[in-house]
C-alpha cells in the first residue's frame, strides 16, 4: 500500500497549493497595505529605498506568523468547496472513506502550521522585529540607536528586584549621574539608594555622595514606578548619608542599563517569563506581559482549532461558492480576532484571570468546531 492513497496526495496538493497562494497573497497584502499608511513618514524622512525594502523584508517573518491561521482556514474552506462541487466528496462517502478520512492530511498540515508558527514565535520573528524596530528608528526616522553610548532620563527594571530612574548615562566612561535606584520585595519598597552619581568598577556600580534608606516592613511605600516617590520621611526608617557605597546584589551593567526596557513583540517565551520575573520581583504589575506570555503559547494553536472549524462547516450539505467560503472566512478570522483582543484587555485590566484571556478564543471556536465536527459524517 502506498504511504498516501491518490484522495490523500489529491487533498495535499490542492490544500498547499491554495496555502502558498494565501500566505503570498497577505504578506503583499498587508505590506502595500502597511506602505500606503507609512509613506508619508517615509517621504518626510527622507527614507532610502533600501531602507524602507529592508523594514518590510524583515516583518515578513511577523506577518505570516499572524496571518497563518487565516490561510489554514481559508485552504481548508477552498479545497473541502472545490472537492464538493466536483462531487469527489459524494463518490469518496459512497466508497466508504469517512469526512474524517478524507480531512485527515488538511489536519495534519494543521498541525505542521501549528509547529511553525511556535517556530517562528520563539526563534525568528522576535530578532525580525528588533531589526524593524532598529531600521525604523535609526535608519528612517534618523534618530539615535536605543544602545546609544549617552542616555539621558530613562527608567530600567532590574534583576533582584532593582528599579532605576537615571538621568544621564555615558556608556564611553561607564559613569552614570542623578541616579535613583528602589529594591522591592514581596510588593513594597524595601530600601532606597539616591546618588549624585556613580561609575562602574570592573564588576560593580561605585555609588557617590547621596543616601541610602531603608524602610520597615509596617511603614508605607510608593510604588517602584514612582521613583520620585517616598521623599517625605517615613516612620521607623533609617537614612545613612554616604560618599561611597556599593549594592551588593546590584548585577546590571552599563551594556544592560544602555538598552531599552525590552518590547513583548521582541522576546519570545522563556524572555518574557524571566522578565515577568523581574516586573514581580521590583514591585510592578506584569499583568500586560503575563496575557502577552500566553499569547504566545496559544496563538499557534489556533491554526488547528480553524482546521477543524473549516472541516466542521464544509461538511454541511449545502455547499457554499468560493466566494461566499472567502466571505465566511473573513467573518470567522474578524470575530476571532475581535474576540481575543477583547479577552487581552480584560485580562490585562484583571477582569479576567490571564490563562483563560490568551485562550479564550481557542476555547470558544474550539467549542464551535466541536459542535460542527460532532455532526461530521466518521
Amino acid at each position: 500500500m502506498p504511504f498516501l492513497r491518490i484522495h490523500d496526495r489529491l487533498v495535499l496538493s490542492m490544500w498547499l497549493q491554495v496555502f502558498l497562494y494565501c500566505v503570498a497573497g497577505f504578506v503583499a497584502l498587508f505590506v502595500l497595505a502597511d506602505l500606503i499608511e507609512k509613506i508619508d513618514n517615509f517621504v518626510d524622512h527622507k527614507a532610502t529605498i533600501g531602507s524602507v525594502a529592508r523594514f518590510y523584508l524583515f516583518k515578513i517573518p511577523e506577518i505570516v506568523r499572524l496571518t497563518l491561521p487565516v490561510d489554514v482556514l481559508l485552504a481548508t474552506l477552498f479545497t473541502l468547496g472545490v472537492l464538493g462541487r466536483n462531487n469527489e466528496i459524494v463518490a469518496l462517502l459512497a466508497s466508504g472513506v469517512s469526512m474524517m478520512r478524507i480531512a485527515r492530511p488538511i489536519l495534519g498540515l494543521a498541525a505542521a502550521c501549528v509547529v511553525l508558527s511556535a517556530a517562528l514565535a520563539e526563534k525568528l520573528v522576535p530578532d525580525a522585529n528588533a531589526h524593524v524596530a532598529r531600521i525604523k528608528r535609526v535608519e528612517i526616522e534618523h534618530q539615535p540607536p536605543v544602545d546609544a553610548p549617552v542616555r539621558t532620563s530613562f527608567h530600567y527594571r532590574g534583576a533582584n528586584g532593582y528599579y532605576y530612574f537615571i538621568q544621564i548615562l555615558d556608556t564611553r566612561n561607564q559613569r552614570m549621574t542623578g541616579v535613583v535606584v528602589h529594591q522591592s520585595r514581596d510588593g513594597r519598597v524595601i530600601q532606597r539608594l539616591d546618588a549624585e552619581s556613580a561609575e562602574w568598577m570592573r564588576d560593580h556600580w561605585e555609588f557617590r555622595n547621596g543616601f541610602l534608606r531603608t524602610f520597615p516592613a509596617e511603614a508605607a511605600t510608593a510604588s517602584s514606578d514612582d521613583p520620585g516617590g517616598l521623599h517625605e520621611p517615613v516612620a521607623g526608617e533609617k537614612a545613612e548619608p554616604f560618599y561611597g557605597t556599593r549594592l551588593p546584589d546590584l548585577v546590571e551593567t552599563p551594556e544592560d542599563l544602555a538598552r531599552l526596557e525590552p518590547d513583548a513583540d521582541a522576546m519570545n517565551y522563556p524572555e518574557l517569563r524571566r522578565y515577568v520575573d523581574r516586573i514581580r520581583a521590583s514591585g510592578g504589575n506584569p499583568d500586560d506581559y503575563i496575557v502577552d506570555m500566553y499569547t504566545k503559547v496559544s496563538y499557534p494553536w489556533t491554526s488547528l482549532v480553524l482546521a477543524l472549524l473549516g472541516i466542521g462547516v464544509s461538511s454541511r450539505k449545502k455547499k457554499a461558492s468560493l466566494s461566499s467560503g472567502f466571505g465566511l472566512t473573513l467573518v470567522i478570522c474578524f470575530s476571532y480576532l475581535g474576540l481575543t483582543q477583547i479577552g487581552a484587555a480584560l485580562g490585562k485590566n484583571e477582569r479576567l484571570p490571564a490563562l483563560f484571556a490568551a485562550w479564550i478564543g481557542n476555547i470558544l471556536f474550539g467549542i464551535a468546531a466541536a459542535a460542527l465536527m460532532s455532526r461530521v459524517n466518521r
